[in-house]
This record gives structure tokens, sequence and C-alpha cells, in this order.
């Protein structure tokens, strides 16, 4: 388990296995965290407070954030993360395995988002954007206010409930493996000789 602060300062640390976090605070400086095995987590009623948080950990990462941009990647494992206001998104990385955020203001991107498996996004009341064109989901799920999301081939869109507009842009087919709830205009394009089915 690790405790760190370094008020407005840079905190770097490479793990060989697992880790659990209690308390990580850089205040305004940048949180780095790379394991070469194992998983990443923090501890109950703890939190990783940075201005950028940068994180590795094959086997999954599970945190609690009060950060400004985000990046992490795993090797098809999971990435969830609970951020106390809105999130900019510098670069997810999942293989195979699911992504989960849910922040409590707007949620946008610096890079891009690759998850094959599933994105859930929860920014209720907030917008998501994100319309980086290399962005590769497998299946989109969101609850959010305005929502304008890009991938760059086919996308599957699960259960989800938008208080605003949703906006989807594929170069690929557009389908739906749940329920789209959507108070305002949906607008979605597909690209040339690609169906979409909802």
């Amino acid at each position: 388990t690790l405790t760190a602060s370094a008020t407005d300062n840079n905190i770097t640390v490479v793990e060989a296995d697992g880790l659990y976090l209690n308390n990580i605070n850089a205040g305004t400086g940048n949180v780095n965290i790379t394991l070469t095995a194992g998983a990443l987590s923090s501890n109950t009623g703890t939190k990783i407070t940075a201005n950028a948080a940068t994180l590795t950990a094959p086997a999954g990462i599970n945190v609690n954030t009060a950060i400004t941009t985000l990046s992490a990647a795993t090797t098809d494992s999971n990435i969830t993360v609970n951020e106390d206001d809105g999130l900019d998104i510098a670069s997810i990385s999942t293989g195979t395995g699911d992504f989960k955020l849910t922040a409590f203001g707007d949620v946008t991107q610096s890079g891009a988002v690759t998850a094959g498996g599933t994105t859930d996004i929860t920014a209720t009341g907030n917008d998501v954007t994100l319309n980086n064109t290399s962005n590769d989901f497998g299946t989109f799920k969101v609850a959010a206010k305005d929502v304008s999301v890009t991938d760059t081939n086919a996308i599957d869109l699960g259960v989800s409930a938008i208080s605003g507009n949703l906006n989807v842009t594929a170069n690929g087919a557009i389908t739906d493996s749940g329920v789209l709830s959507v108070t305002g205009t949906t607008t979605l394009a597909a690209g040339a000789s690609n169906n979409i089915t909802l």
C-alpha cells in the first residue's frame, strides 16, 4: 500500500507487482504510476489528487481521482475511474477490457480511447464529447446531457440515458444492444456503404 504527498510537485512510482493506493496528493503536480505486473487500486475513501495522472497496470486499474487529465493503460483488463469533477482523457487503452468512468463534470478528450470491451460513462447532467477520429470502442454506453462520440470503425450503442442531444459519427455500422433514451435530437453518420440498425 502506498501513501504519498508532494504538494504541487510530481510523484513518480515504478512497482514490480500490484499496488493499493491510499491518498496520493501531488496538488498541481502530476502523478505517474507504472506497474510491470498486477493491478492498481484505490482503497476505499482515498483518491489521487493531481493535475494529470498517467497510470499503467497490466492486470487492471480501479481508482478514485481528483485530476484534470488522465492517461491509463492495461493489457486486456478493465479500467474504472471515479472522478470528483470533469475530466480530459489524454489516452485510454484497455485492449479487450472495459472502460468505466463516473464523473461530476464534463468529459472531453485530447487523445484517443481504445477499449475493445464496453465503455460506460456516467456524467449525469454534464456533456460528454469524445470526437477523436482514432477512438475505437466496442460497446459504448453513456448517461449524460449532450453527447458527441466518434469511432474509427463500427460502434455498438448500449443502454444509454441522454437528457440532451446525441451525435454519433462512425466509419462503419452503427448498431445498438440496448435501449437508447434521448430527450433531444439524435444525429447518426455511419459513413459510405455502412448500415445503421437501431
